[in-house]
């Protein structure tokens, strides 16, 4: 709880520069997925002229690995006992939840490109309502997915551990 804390302080100060772990490599794969090129900009972040979006602080997808990494910390640290796994299992949460967070945040912006682009046809104005409503559900959806596939490893992991003994 402490490191997600101290964490979550750090974000709220952070500028785009301190953030280029996250948006950089979300930033590659949305660039891999769409074809379209984005210009970094200091101030502003990843912005996509042909596109029309930048992605930028709020869409780093930081609290989403923050809220992954606690779950998957608490789901890990509630099946384990020796305190040698308790304490190996921190780094390596950490890691999973970082790569989950990329995949995650660069599927929820391509998602967001193409409602957008579907949008377009009925409105010229952007449903702004439609872009944080498609964001809250994906992140979800893959908040109980995560937990889910962690609680079944697990499970699994106790039941083989069970028949051994």
């Amino acid at each position: 709880m402490i490191i997600f804390m101290a964490l979550k302080a750090w974000y709220t100060s952070a500028d785009h520069d301190q953030l280029l772990f996250m948006l950089k490599p979300t930033n590659s794969l949305v660039e891999a997925f769409t074809g379209s090129s984005a210009v970094y900009d200091t101030a502003h972040g990843y912005f996509y002229s042909d596109l029309n979006i930048t992605i930028e602080k709020a869409c780093s997808g930081f609290n989403f690995w923050l809220l992954s990494f606690a779950l998957f910390v608490f789901v890990a640290l509630n099946h384990l006992r020796s305190q040698t796994s308790k304490l190996f299992v921190i780094p390596v949460m950490l890691c999973i939840s970082y790569a989950l967070t990329l995949f995650v945040n660069a599927s929820r912006i391509i998602a967001s490109i193409a409602a957008n682009n579907y949008t377009q046809q009925f409105s010229a104005h952007p449903i702004t309502w439609l872009h944080q409503a498609e964001g809250t559900f994906i992140y979800l959806l893959f908040l109980i997915l995560f937990y889910s596939a962690l609680q079944f490893f697990f499970t699994q992991r106790s039941i083989r551990h069970e028949k051994l003994a």
